[in-house]
Formats: C-alpha cells, sequence, structure tokens
C-alpha cells in the first residue's frame, strides 16, 4: 500500500514537471543582434525539447 502510494505521487511530480512554464530571462536582456539570434534558437530548442 505504501509502495503503491509513492508511486502515485511520483507520477504526479512527472506530471506537474511536463506543464511547468519553461524559464525565460531574455526579458530584461537587450541582446545585439547575433546574440538575439542566438536566444531564439536555444528557446525554439526548448520549446521541440517539450513537444516530444
Amino acid at each position: 500500500m505504501k509502495f503503491e502510494k509513492r508511486l502515485k505521487h511520483l507520477e504526479q511530480l512527472q506530471v506537474a514537471k511536463r506543464y511547468e512554464p519553461p524559464l525565460i530571462v531574455t526579458r530584461f536582456i537587450e541582446p545585439n543582434d547575433g546574440e538575439a539570434k542566438r536566444l531564439r534558437t536555444l528557446r525554439r530548442n526548448i520549446k521541440l525539447e517539450e513537444l516530444k
């Protein structure tokens, strides 16, 4: 019984993690052009990872 409760709790944690919004810190940065492109690529890659 204890094991089943623990398993259920872990599954709920996993589901909660899946729906956590990604952390985006670019809001406070004024990047130059090359840097902006790199950040956009990183952000896109993060979104693609989430879709898998």
